[in-house]
């Protein structure tokens, strides 16, 4: 029995990484059997339909087999499906749930470790990424100051924090990106915040805290001198959202011309990079040329949004 279960596992594991979600789904589905309902392969099989599109059907499935009271990853999950219906009242009352029993949070945490997946075994990564959702709903019923709080104890947990989805994948801050475009903290707020946040304790070594520092300041800098004064770190040299930051520079300088050189390089690696393209586009107009790159109705489409989000990128 335990050679076919970990088979299974397997099987589900490597579907996952493949993204081939139904394959997934079909295998979880056997290894909750084989198991006998064990909490981390109910929780793998809700992931696979999570990450197959199937929200509502993962959000039943956990909340039908007891998980969502006991264990904070289901509950997050399951709120996470509610939050991709839109659902915000519900994602707010699955995660004001108050907080399960120490037993029973180490309890999920050696069930996940026991399938492999260690992305979400620290608690900071699971405190912030509901700080984060929290804010997400609130901010999506329009509570702005619930929102920034929320936003801000995101980063509080974890400095690393973008949008720290479900399978584990920690990208670079979408809880300061929504504090900043959506206008929740003022520059001087924002910039009072960075310097409150425990960069020291959660970075591995000093190189790390200064390039995440980097990061987040030079968002802060973009429309002032500042930015061009600091040094790129060199763990960042190849970054192209740096790349783009150093374009926008130019481009809020009116120096379309260096910001296209550089709008060109970004470009060539990633052609459908969102923040490079309008950027991209909005220099062009300004430039009146095309060069055969973008017909002139789009051009000047393009630049009348432009007009209304670049302040937001």
């Amino acid at each position: 029995r335990s050679m076919k279960l970990e088979r299974a596992r397997v099987l589900v594991q490597d579907s996952l990484e493949r993204h081939l979600y139904e394959n997934a789904v079909f295998w979880a589905d056997k290894a909750v059997s084989v198991s006998r309902g064990a909490a981390h392969d109910v929780f793998v099989l809700a992931q696979a339909l999570f990450l197959g599109g199937h929200y509502r059907r993962a959000a039943q499935w956990l909340s039908s087999n007891g998980l969502i009271q006991s264990h904070l990853v289901c509950r997050y999950l399951a709120a996470k499906c509610h939050a991709q219906c839109a659902e915000w009242k519900r994602v707010i009352d699955l995660l004001d749930i108050p907080a399960v029993a120490n037993a029973d949070a180490e309890l999920t945490r050696k069930e996940l470790s026991d399938i492999g997946d260690t992305s979400l075994i620290l608690s900071t990564a699971v405190d912030s990424a509901i700080c984060y959702l929290r804010g997400t709903a609130c901010q999506a019923l329009e509570k702005r100051a619930y929102a920034r709080k929320n936003y801000k104890e995101a980063l509080r947990h974890d400095v690393f924090c973008y949008e720290i989805l479900i399978v584990g994948i920690c990208l670079f801050s979408q809880a300061f990106n929504s504090l900043i475009s959506h206008h929740l903290l003022t520059p001087q707020e924002a910039r009072e915040f960075l310097d409150s946040l425990p960069f020291d304790e959660q970075c591995s070594d000093s190189e790390e805290g200064d390039s995440v520092k980097f990061l987040y300041y030079s968002q802060l800098d973009v429309k002032s001198q500042d930015f061009q004064e600091r040094d790129v770190p060199a763990l960042l040299e190849q970054s192209l959202d740096v790349a783009v930051v150093a374009m926008e520079q130019h481009y809020v300088n009116w120096d379309h011309d260096a910001a296209v050189q550089i709008s060109k390089q970004i470009l060539k690696q990633d052609p459908y990079h969102p923040q490079c393209l309008l950027l991209h586009i909005g220099c062009l107009v300004a430039q009146e040329e095309t060069n055969g790159t973008y017909p002139t109705a789009t051009i000047h489409l393009m630049s009348l949004i432009i007009q209304c989000v670049v302040g937001f990128l």
